[in-house]
Order: structure tokens, then sequence, then C-alpha cells
């Protein structure tokens, strides 16, 4: 049914049929309507310019290799996916989901031209977005975003050449190298990393790899949302880097802007995993029966001192769970500083963002060890 010469709107009816294609929706639970099924042996004929919209509806791909020369746009309030046996080459996606909606990959997925961030999340749960050198993020902002707790990453490949800042598929790692690199390969993800014992990431992570060998005399510009490093401070903030699986450490930064939400760091002689974390040992880790769980931890304690989760981030990984909850409700209080230790309680409630998923903590206890105490 045509809402217009250039879009196509699908519902849970028999919406359309284009040469060698037909496009039908199945009712798969409250969740979705339905799904727009391309099927094996199908082949996707239509014009370039064309809207796909999707209306609570799933997209299941499991044809063989074609490009989708569309822009599909996932609208309403469900939580939808793009799914099926095959991954899908896409012209072009448009996020537009009204919170508690939002769109989830269940299957890798490749762009051709870009994805567009209207409202909502799009979650990567654990699967690959493959940006072609031409494709690239747009509009995407606080709350109309990528997210991926689950997993999965964006990746895109690029030549940077010297002296040539590059923001590669606007992933938000922006690169300035002093010579050619050559192909460079950018990942992005949004599983948290667990630093050291007493340090957590925040929701975003960079692994930038070059195809040669050769020198790195480069500068790296870290973008990120706030909601990605809700309760890590501005100015508390650093620039931490692994290399070839070695153990992650404090680079620190060589400049910030906390209105434009980026960290750079300049004179970087190798390009490999970076992330952003609070300064060296501004973290209190724990291990609980039930997972792990981080609290800030403060410069000088004092009994009675009162933390507010609101500007203090608390992190929670369930155990066996490969996820991170992140929350900014509760609150941590010193209630003990006596011979070398500190022991405090807590409270919090975490979520996964993007899901109806939550945990509570209502009794929490800590107690460490603090030189100088």
């Amino acid at each position: 049914m045509r809402s217009s010469p250039k879009t196509l709107t699908c519902t849970n009816v028999l919406l359309l049929f284009v040469a060698l294609l037909s496009v039908s929706v199945s009712c798969k639970g409250q969740a979705n309507i339905g799904a727009l099924h391309i099927g094996a042996g199908t082949t996707w004929v239509s014009s370039p310019d064309t809207y796909v919209v999707l209306d609570r509806v799933d997209l299941q791909y499991d044809a063989g290799p074609g490009m989708l020369n569309n822009v599909f746009r996932f609208t309403g309030t469900g939580v939808n996916s793009i799914r099926g046996d095959s991954r899908p080459l896409i012209y072009a996606i448009g996020v537009a989901k009204t919170d508690p909606g939002a769109l989830w990959l269940n299957q890798a997925v490749t762009i051709a031209s870009r994805v567009n961030f209207e409202t909502g999340y799009l979650n990567l749960n654990g699967y690959a977005l493959y940006l072609q050198p031409a494709a690239l993020f747009t509009n995407e902002r606080e709350n109309d975003q990528l997210v991926g707790n689950f997993g999965g990453y964006a990746t895109i490949d690029a030549d940077l050449h010297a002296g040539v800042t590059a923001n590669p598929g606007n992933l938000g790692a922006s690169i300035t190298p002093a010579t050619d690199l050559g192909k460079v390969t950018v990942f992005r993800g949004h599983q948290n990393r667990f630093l050291s014992p007493t340090q957590v990431g925040i929701d975003r992570w960079y692994y930038i790899v070059p195809s040669t060998g050769a020198p790195v005399d480069a500068t790296l510009r870290f973008y990120y949302l706030d909601d990605e490093a809700v309760g890590y401070i501005p100015d508390s903030i650093s620039l931490y880097q692994s290399a070839s699986g070695t153990p992650w450490t404090d680079i620190g930064s060589t400049s910030r802007d906390a209105a434009r939400h980026y960290i750079e760091k300049q004179g970087l002689t190798s390009l490999d995993s970076f992330t952003l974390a609070l300064r060296s040992g501004s973290r209190i880790l724990g291990e609980t029966g039930d997972g792990r769980i981080s609290l800030y931890a403060p410069d000088n304690y004092n009994v009675g001192q009162k933390l507010d989760f609101a500007q203090y981030a608390v992190e929670y990984e369930p155990a066996g769970g490969n996820y991170l909850w992140s929350t900014h409700t509760g609150q941590m209080e010193i209630t003990k500083v006596s011979n070398g230790w500190v022991e405090g309680k807590f409270f919090f409630t975490s979520t996964v963002r993007g899901t109806d998923k939550k945990a509570e903590v209502t009794n929490g206890f800590f107690r460490v060890g603090v030189k100088g105490r």
C-alpha cells in the first residue's frame, strides 16, 4: 500500500508485489506485528530512491547476495530486529523508533550509504554492523544512537593520509596521522571493558588497526556521548590504551572539551584498543556471588560522607553475564574509617539501555583498604 509515490509502509497485511518479489508479513507475537520476509531464492527489484517503512515490523533476510537498494526506515514503539539466515547488504537504514521501541540486530548487516538516527536506539546485540567505505552515521546524538551492552561492533575501512584528519564512517574516532598510514580498519563497540580490578571503561571503545607495520605518529580525538559516561566526571576521565592484548594503560590526554564530548591525545606511537575511564585508582571493585560491582572511589573518605550515583557511576556485571549494567540511581555512604580500612553501604537500581531489564541492590556493603588511613 502506497502512502506516497516513494514511500512503502509495511503493516500486518500483504503489501506489495514488485517484479520477482513478494513482500508479506507474518504474525510474530506481541513484541513484533510481523516481518517483511525476503525468502531464499528471492530477488529484490525496486527503485533505488524508494523508502520502505517498517512500522513495528522486523526485516527477515534469507536470500542470497544482492543489494537491497532502498532506505529501510524502522518506526513505531515495538522492539524490532533485522534477522534471517543471510547477511543483507542494505543501501541505508533509518532508525525512527519511539520509546520504548528500538531496533536490534539479530544478524550481521552491511550498509552501503548511511545509518540515519532520527529517534531511538540501534542495538548491536552481539552482531557486526559493516560500513562500506562511503557509508557513515548521520544525526547520532543523546538517546538516538548506537548501543551494544551485549557486545558487537560497527566497523569500516578507510585510507588515512599524512596531515589529513579523518573520522571514518563518522563513528567518532577522529585520527590525524603525521605520516601516511594507508588502509586502517576502525571498530567501535559499547560493551564495557574491565581495565583492572578497580577500573571500568565507559560504554564505548575503539579498536584501530593499521594495515602496515610502519611507525605511527598520530593524534586521536575520542568522541563520546553523555549517557555512555553517566557518573564519570568529565574532568576526571582519562584515555586508556591496550596494545596487542597488553594490560590497559592510563595514557592521559593532551586536550579535552566536555561540551563537545571529546578527549584528545597527541603523539601516539601505536594505534590499537582505546576507551575512556576515570583516572587510575579511582574505582572500588567487589566480587559477589551474583557478579561484580564497581563503585567510584573518592579522593578522601569521611564518616557520614554520601555520594549520589547521579554524579558518581556504579556498574554491575551479573555472574556468567557478558554485559554490564550501568546506573545513576542510588547512593553510597561512608560508615567507618579506621586502621587503613574504609567501610560503607550502598544501594542502587541498574538498567541496560534499550531494554526493560533491571537489577536492584537494596543493602550493599563494602570494605576496602586505603593507604594512609
